[in-house]
């Protein structure tokens, strides 16, 4: 059996975006949908003062309004597609616990940008970006994009392991949308000044050598996808500038931002790359990180 998308919900704007991303995601690619609504009793509701019937009165509340919540996003998924077998299940955790720990069974994980806890300002909660960081699975954070009509992914390589997982999913995504493809490799000029004092110049020479083995990582990555995808248009771009603002910039006119959870300058320690990190915090599309 196929493993399940899971998507987590807690009845925002956000939530309900991300359960039709999720539930269509499902239709198209044949897998179960499993909903995740998690509810944790706030902190101090135990605290002093709080009697034991009023703290029980609250418990059997939020567990009835979560039950109520799965209730209805059963129902709205199964009202976008009637050929997916949809599951749910209310736990006692916080959601990003819950849905970190499901990632390890699931092909696909999603979340909103932030939930109902978010302050509007944010383009990212503290859930989405715990889930992304955590997750064992590929994660897809839903944003409406800034451009509804976009018609082109956007995939960021730099030649590391999870930059070819996301490019494998970047390509698959593009085929089953019949989306354009956009390979990005960003480079940058070491900041040679900034160690030694002497002020930084870019010869020629040293420019044509970087952009030059840049162009190399990103052919090697495209090779033999080409072929696994004839249906999917690729463009390639080679480009100098800062790997972050380079993709959020690229976002306003993308359906979807693609990247990997850590590149190749990524420290091992670190469960989530600066690059991922800050795609997921400044780009206006939806945007997913593949482990």
């Amino acid at each position: 059996m196929s493993k399940p998308i899971v998507i987590g919900y807690d009845g925002s704007a956000a939530s309900d975006r991300a359960l039709e991303w999720a539930a269509t995601a499902a239709m198209e690619r044949g897998h179960p949908l499993k909903i995740v609504v998690a509810w944790a009793m706030p902190p101090g509701a135990f605290g002093e003062g709080a009697g034991a019937g009023v703290s029980g009165h609250l418990m059997e509340e939020m567990r009835s309004e979560a039950d109520v919540m799965l209730e209805t996003a059963v129902g709205k998924a199964a009202a976008i597609t009637s050929d997916v077998e949809i599951s749910g299940e209310v736990v006692v955790s916080t959601p990003a616990a819950a849905l970190v720990e499901r990632s390890h069974d699931a092909s696909l994980l999603v979340v909103g940008s932030h939930g109902r806890g978010g302050f509007s300002g944010l383009l990212l909660g503290s859930v989405s970006r715990q889930v992304a960081a955590h997750a064992t699975c590929p994660v897809v954070v839903v944003r409406r994009p800034a451009d509804p009509d976009a018609r082109e992914v956007i995939v960021g390589v730099d030649g590391s392991k999870e930059s070819l997982k996301a490019l494998d999913f970047a390509f698959d995504h593009a085929s089953r949308h019949g989306l354009r493809l956009r390979v990005v490799h960003t480079w940058e000029v070491p900041p040679i000044g900034a160690i030694t004092g002497v002020p930084t110049f870019s010869p020629p020479e040293l420019l044509h050598d970087i952009k030059s083995n840049e162009m190399r990582i990103t052919a090697e990555a495209l090779a033999g996808h080409r072929d696994r995808y004839p249906d999917v248009t690729v463009e390639q771009d080679v480009l100098q500038g800062a790997p972050v603002k380079t993709l959020a910039d690229m976002s306003d006119r993308s359906a979807m931002v693609v990247v990997g959870s850590r590149g190749r300058g990524g420290f091992l320690g670190l469960l989530l790359g600066s690059v991922s990190h800050g795609v997921l915090h400044h780009a206006h599309c939806p945007v997913t990180v593949v482990h």
